[in-house]
């Protein structure tokens, strides 16, 4: 966790306002979720004094370290962690792939001129034709 101070935002800030919530410091509703705010800031002090911190406000290592004893981690586990920058590069790569392969896969090719005269390969993907006949072996 990055050190954090009244004013910061994003995941780190909700990580450290469940963790004062669930030590029984504050009620989550009294925070404004992800955003440094000045009840997380007095929550925090309020930490510090009690765990013989420097009373700064800011949520520094020696904070975190004791944070990590009381249960920082649970909380950590609690909030949702958003895509990696790699991750969206692979889900874009995928997409990609699937939008060039797609039309292939969907749409086959249902003819096969030999000597001039198209012949259906699947007569029943192409619209219109009769149907396949039954044939009671493999080969008619």
């Amino acid at each position: 966790m990055k050190n954090l101070k009244l004013g910061d935002s994003g995941r780190d800030v909700e990580v450290w306002q469940r963790f004062l919530a669930q030590i029984w410091l504050v009620e989550l509703d009294a925070m404004s979720p992800g955003y440094f705010d000045e009840v997380t800031d007095r929550v925090t002090r309020e930490f510090q004094v009690e765990n013989n911190l420097d009373e700064t406000g800011e949520v520094d290592g020696k904070t975190v370290r004791l944070a990590n004893y009381r249960g920082l981690m649970a909380a950590e586990a609690m909030v949702a962690k958003g895509p990696t920058r790699s991750t969206i590069v692979l889900w874009v790569a995928i997409l990609v792939l699937i939008s060039v392969l797609l039309p292939t896969i969907i749409t086959p090719n249902t003819t096969l001129n030999k000597g001039g005269i198209a012949l259906p390969l699947a007569p029943q993907l192409v619209p219109g034709s009769p149907p396949a006949p039954n044939c009671p072996g493999a080969f008619c």
